[in-house]
């Protein structure tokens, strides 16, 4: 999800009226183009009369394609229809409507800082960072543009150019909480842990709906590898009242990748308490179990994951896995069997379905279950390893 910052669309009529103006930049503050406004404030007012107006503000997009229409040279017009059609990821023509805004008024601020944010969230770096900069330059204390510029440096991977660029947008608005929360990511991929908890703590004082972003991307800093900044983003959102089971949940996987391992059965049975459904966290919960050497209470936590969904594949083969170190073969195997029909391509599943097969002699079937995971992946090195075994003692 990108954060990038924009004007966003108005809905009060009130607001209507006054914002349909031109502003202009001149001296570091916003004129308004009067007789523009005017003009279209007459307009709306005669047409709000109409029967046909109640159609036209049932929704923004129509709104601001009526506006559009019977005001074509307002700059601010074009802009705002321009965030519509970005609400509807209608691409092509938000950014006709952009351009058409600042071909209008090559000094309105806001279209330069609309068009960066399309052209950003396309990927189309470059011409971003042009447009960021041509509305910062028309309007230096634009917080968003400047914002907006920094974000699109990290996400190249400039990062010393982000941080001055947040920096400078909370120097202009310190309630910017968006600019906390991205050095806040900063810092954490860095490994800058104190910095980074810092940051996010100060983005929820100002904005405490940010958690569901800061839950997000902290997963995706963990599917990185990232396991010490994605801890500290999880356990400030913790520290600042927030509690969630997919906070505590992945506060515990973090947890385990940096050696926290006190706290990690903690973190599992938290997210359980708070969503009693939550089977990985019930399987997780049980591998930690498992590794400890605490089989049978491993598989107590796979069969409560698997009374809450039958169908987890995977629920099944960690059942498996912790039967057959208590030497129960027979239940492990059934557990195996069903992962690998729920699952065909679970190699781990089907391997294990082999050793279990092996383990009480039966050592066809065992063959043939390797023989099946090196068909679907030949590169599958336990399944080889198996079979030499097997070639070794005559089988």
């Amino acid at each position: 999800m990108i954060r990038l910052l924009s004007r966003g669309l108005c809905l009060a009529a009130s607001l209507v009226l006054s914002w349909l103006g031109t502003p202009r930049v001149k001296r570091g503050a916003c004129r308004t183009g009067v007789a523009a406004t005017l003009s279209l404030a007459l307009l709306l007012c005669l047409s709000l009369v109409t029967m046909e107006r109640s159609t036209v503000w049932k929704n923004n997009f129509t709104l601001w394609t009526d506006a559009v229409a019977k005001a074509p040279r307002s700059a601010r017009a074009h802009t705002i229809l321009g965030n519509a059609y970005m609400e509807r990821k209608d691409y092509s023509s938000a950014r006709r409507e952009y351009e058409t805004a600042v071909a209008l008024d090559p000094r309105f601020v806001d279209a330069y800082n609309d068009l960066g944010t399309l052209f950003c969230e396309r990927g189309a770096y470059d011409d971003a960072i042009k447009a960021f900069q041509k509305a910062i330059k028309l309007y230096p204390r634009h917080p968003e543009a400047h914002h907006n510029l920094a974000f699109t440096y990290k996400e190249m991977g400039r990062q010393e150019e982000a941080v001055r660029g947040f920096k400078k947008a909370l120097e202009l608005n310190p309630g910017l909480a968006e600019a906390h929360l991205q050095l806040a990511l900063i810092y954490g991929h860095r490994g800058e842990k104190d910095l980074a908890r810092l940051e996010c703590e100060r983005a929820l004082d100002l904005n405490p709906d940010l958690i569901s972003y800061i839950v997000n991307e902290g997963s995706r800093m963990s599917a990185r590898g990232e396991y010490e900044g994605a801890y500290r983003l999880f356990a400030a959102a913790l520290g600042h009242g927030i509690e969630t089971s997919d906070l505590y949940f992945n506060l515990g996987v973090c947890a385990e990748h940096i050696g926290e391992q006190d706290e990690v059965a903690h973190d599992y049975r938290r997210a359980i308490d708070l969503d009693p459904g939550y089977v990985q966290a019930y399987d997780n919960l049980g591998r930690l179990y498992y590794r400890e050497g605490k089989s049978a209470e491993a598989a107590r936590y796979h069969r409560e994951a698997l009374r809450i969904d039958p169908r987890s594949a995977r629920s099944h083969m960690f059942l498996g896995e912790a039967l057959m170190e208590q030497g129960q073969y027979g239940e492990a195997i059934r557990s195996f069997s069903e992962a690998v029909r729920l699952q065909p391509d679970l190699h781990d599943a089907r391997n294990n379905l082999g050793v279990a097969l092996g383990n009480i002699g039966n050592y066809a079937e065992a063959r043939k279950e390797w023989q099946e995971v090196l068909q679907m992946n030949p590169d599958y090195e336990p399944a080889r390893k198996n079979l030499a075994r097997l070639k070794e003692i005559g089988y």
